[in-house]
């Protein structure tokens, strides 16, 4: 229901409720007042007849008494008359009365009646004689009939008796008698009924008018201006924010108007800003290299932008149906990346023939209620094949292409450490050639790097996939041969010996003295190790080059 219905239907109903009220209580003082003119017109009815009947008992004429109550009788609209004697019976029926007065008086002055009525009995209740003489004045009764059961109204009041009575009646009684009169309330009820319809009339009337005025009044003044506002917020709702209200006057509704209108204005200011900063973010995700995968609070996606299809090479639709633990079909994997607890979950992941990396992440309010989760997907592929091959180039000899002094360094530690930690074998070999710098003087530099190529060649082709060959500096190399003890360390220290003794590089022919140093049997730490193939390396030259010497523990010299 609109809001100019609710408010008519709302002062409609009061209004009407007050005008019947009103009317009601108007009809019932119309009718108290009906009711009482009609007492006081039969009042003075009675008073009129109170005093023609003095005018006749004063002159003596009291046999036209009884003709005076008949003709009474028969006057329109009374039921019934009677004149009552002071004990309650009917006057003018009897001789009584004409004997007392006659008694008074001391003479027959007045004559009997030769036909005298023996009903002469009482016609009234005592208690209400009574109240009249008590009263001294009229008392007024409402009743019906007993046949037609017509209302009816019945005044009893008393005649008092005054000095022109005394010389019949004496100056003992206070009354002579009463009067009682009954007549029919037809005409008030008539009176009544027009006064009813004259006020409901009035009400229909008045209810038509001034619901007229009402409708007029609050479709002009609240329903129109409330339903203009009512328009104008429903089109800003829609997203029509240049909506403003014409404001004329004053009052409640001009200043709800001008308040709508500053509304407006701010909304709009606020609406444009956000649609910039919409703009820049939607502007940012869709142009993103990064895959961006967002979820509300229920964990249903409602974000995909289009790297993220890309990079899982899925369109969005099937994103957002498999759901966001299923984005690279690993939900236990994504489930610990969400967790902040497990920290220690790598971030890197290989998928889709990609090396991605992945932060995602739960977000929680302060009171551990969830907004949401995210996914941020980048494609470190090249930057992790470039790390690698950044990687390899600090870590490789570019002469060679074995293994540098530096990543030696490093392996030898994590080799001895895991050798030591699991009781394995661990062998080292150190060897360089045999008269390297001579040959660099007769042949030149660049024949002495084609050899050490050569011989860089040659060990790569000869040790094991997990053995390790380094170009330890200068024409020094050495190979570390994890989980390798005597006699497969000798074995291959020999081998290589022969392998490089029987090659030829540009018709030249090299030798080279080998150190081996092998865990347990010798070092208690790399350091140590290191040390001790140097030192059989070195005795390997001392006793002629060109053969493999192998480190004893201490205060042994080295095997030949």
């Amino acid at each position: 229901m609109k809001i100019g219905h609710r408010i008519l239907a709302l002062v409609g109903t009061v209004v009407f409720i007050s005008m019947v009220w009103i009317t009601n209580h108007h009809i019932r003082w119309q009718e108290e007042n009906i009711l009482a003119q009609n007492e006081r017109d039969v009042l003075l009815l009675t008073e009129s007849i109170q005093q023609s009947l003095m005018v006749i008992m004063v002159a003596g004429d009291a046999e036209y008494a009884k003709s005076y109550t008949e003709y009474l009788r028969g006057m329109k609209d009374i039921l019934d008359f009677q004149i009552l004697r002071t004990d309650g019976k009917e006057a003018f029926l009897n001789n009584d009365t004409i004997d007392i007065v006659n008694g008074h008086i001391g003479q027959k002055e007045f004559p009997k009646k030769e036909e005298a009525s023996n009903n002469n009995g009482v016609t009234i209740v005592q208690p209400d004689l009574l109240k009249v003489i008590e009263k001294g004045s009229h008392i007024s009764k409402y009743g019906t009939t007993q046949n037609t059961k017509e209302k009816t109204l019945t005044i009893l009041a008393p005649i008092k008796s005054e000095q022109t009575c005394y010389r019949c009646h004496g100056d003992k009684d206070k009354f002579r008698g009463i009067i009682k009169i009954t007549t029919s309330l037809a005409l008030a009820k008539a009176d009544i009924a027009q006064s009813k319809h004259d006020g409901y009339l009035m009400l229909f009337l008045a209810l038509i008018l001034v619901g007229s005025t009402l409708i007029f009044l609050i479709n002009i003044t609240v329903a129109k201006p409330i339903t203009k506002i009512t328009k104008a917020m429903a089109k800003i709702a829609s997203g029509d924010y240049k909506q403003l209200l014409l404001v004329e006057g004053t009052g409640e509704l001009p200043a709800m108007a001008r308040s709508f209108n500053t509304m407006g204005v701010e909304l709009f200011k606020t609406h444009q800003q956000l649609k910039n900063e919409s703009d820049k973010l939607t502007t940012i995700i869709l142009s993103a290299k990064e895959g961006i995968i967002v979820t509300n609070n229920s964990g249903e996606i409602v974000l995909v932008n289009p790297s993220a299809e890309r990079l899982l090479g899925k369109r969005s639709e099937a994103i957002t149906d498999a759901g966001f633990l299923e984005i690279l079909e690993d939900p236990e994997y994504i489930s610990a990346l969400c967790d902040p607890a497990n920290d220690d979950v790598p971030p890197t992941v290989v998928y889709n023939n990609r090396i991605l990396h992945i932060n995602a992440a739960t977000i929680k309010t302060n009171d551990d209620i969830v907004i949401g989760s995210s996914a941020l997907i980048r494609d470190v592929t090249q930057e992790k094949n470039l790390e690698n091959k950044l990687r390899t180039l600090s870590i490789t000899d570019g002469l060679t292409k074995l293994y540098n002094r530096r990543w030696f360094d490093e392996s030898i530690d994590d080799e001895f450490r895991r050798a030591r930690r699991y009781k394995l074998n661990l062998g080292l070999l150190f060897f360089d050639v045999d008269h390297f710098k001579r040959f660099n003087d007769d042949h030149g530099h660049d024949q002495g790097d084609r050899v050490l190529q050569a011989i860089g060649e040659v060990m790569q082709e000869h040790f094991r996939d997990v053995d390790f060959c380094f170009r330890y500096g200068g024409e020094e190399f050495c190979a570390i041969l994890p989980s390798t003890g005597n006699p497969g360390c000798g074995l291959a220290a020999e081998r290589l010996r022969q392998k490089i003794e029987a090659m030829e590089v540009d018709g030249l022919k090299i030798t080279i003295s080998i150190g081996v140093a092998m865990y347990p049997d010798v070092g208690t730490s790399a350091t140590d190790m290191v040390k001790k193939a140097d030192i059989a390396l070195y005795e390997a030259k001392k006793n002629g080059r060109n053969q493999v010497c192998f480190a004893l523990p201490d205060n042994d010299p080295p095997l030949t």
